[in-house]
């Protein structure tokens, strides 16, 4: 016997798991909005300076021979000091060490302006500050 409820009505076919749209279709097809792409760029470009400030502050507080600011800035570049190090010559003996072996503060801040004078040169150019280090 015929089935008498007519034609069968066409299903439509679903998108499976990671095709959720058709071919050529994009998902975000208007993209950011201009005033969003603006303010994007503008909040890069002030963290940009503030980031800048703050470093800059940091090498002048060095410089003066701050230690605290010293220790911040070679964890920022890379040099882990250890907490304690415990260092004896020969049987536990002290170390015997010659005075002109230590580094001066003032060989300190000609190291720490090469450093910076690197730094602003787009780092590792090859230019090297002038003797009374700038």
């Amino acid at each position: 016997m015929a089935d008498s409820s007519g034609p069968e009505p066409v299903k439509k076919r679903r998108r499976g798991p990671g095709r959720p749209f058709r071919k050529g279709e994009s998902g975000n097809p208007g993209g950011l909005s201009a005033e969003r792409r603006a303010f994007l760029s503008e909040t890069r470009r002030d963290q940009a300076e503030n980031i800048k400030a703050v470093l800059a502050r940091l090498v002048d507080e060095a410089l003066k021979g701050q230690a605290w600011a010293i220790t911040d800035y070679l964890d920022r570049m890379g040099v882990k000091m250890p907490d304690k190090l415990e260092v004896s010559g020969e049987d536990g003996a002290p170390l015997a060490h010659d005075p002109k072996d230590l580094m001066t503060s003032e060989a300190l801040r000609r190291h720490l302006a090469e450093l910076r004078a690197r730094d602003n040169h787009g780092g590792g150019s090859g230019t090297k500050p002038t003797p009374d280090g700038t």
